[in-house]
């Protein structure tokens, strides 16, 4: 998911990658993204296990209320 603001430099010098990684889930039965989680690719390249672990349990409970 790429997404700009129309400022040429949010995140300067970063490239065209804009040097950020989102974390989000797409319900597809109620058309609805849910932005989870956004950090710079300086803070860290991925999410570490444990926060791989803690987006599954926060989509899950997403999921679980509103269906």
């Amino acid at each position: 998911m790429r997404w700009r603001s129309g400022k040429p430099d949010v995140l300067p010098g970063k490239g065209k990658s804009g040097g950020a990684r989102v974390c989000y889930l797409y319900l597809k039965q109620n058309d609805v993204i849910y932005l989870l989680y956004v950090f710079t690719k300086g803070d860290a390249d991925n999410l570490s296990a444990d926060g791989k672990k803690a987006m599954r349990v926060l989509a899950q409970h997403i999921k679980n209320e509103y269906p």
